[in-house]
């Protein structure tokens, strides 16, 4: 599957699942994980130095960050570590493969050339976590 259809599966996820989530957000991977967190944006905040630490505090399992095109190893990205610390759901959308990643904790769906309906139904399994 190419990575516009997973984009488009994850997007539609996160569009029909909304009720779920008191915030749910699209973001696509440009390079750097840390930029990334720092483009969420926090109504009624001002101190930017501090974002990223107040972004950790207010994140729970309520919150679905969805991160598009993560395509790159995970140890490339320095703070990809850090982010599995958020308190919160996530959704990577990649062509990477991460089995390894945490001893093989982390949950990876591998998905083919399959029915749309039939990769919605993986994703409904794998989000009750």
């Amino acid at each position: 599957m190419c990575s516009s259809d997973l984009s488009t599966v994850a997007l539609a996820y996160g569009n029909k699942y909304e009720k779920d989530y008191d915030v749910v957000t699209f973001l696509r991977y440009r390079g750097s994980l840390h930029d990334l967190m720092n483009e969420i944006e926090i109504q009624n905040f001002e101190d930017e130095s501090n974002k990223i630490k107040t972004l950790r505090s207010l994140v729970d399992q309520r919150v679905l960050l969805i991160i598009d095109n993560f395509d790159v190893a995970v140890d490339a990205d320095d703070y990809f570590d850090e982010l599995m610390t958020f308190n919160c759901k996530f959704i990577f959308t990649t062509l990477t493969d991460f089995s390894s990643v945490y001893g093989g904790e982390v949950q990876q769906i591998e998905i083919g050339n399959l029915p749309f309906d039939t990769l919605k139904e993986l994703f409904l399994q794998h989000s009750k976590m």
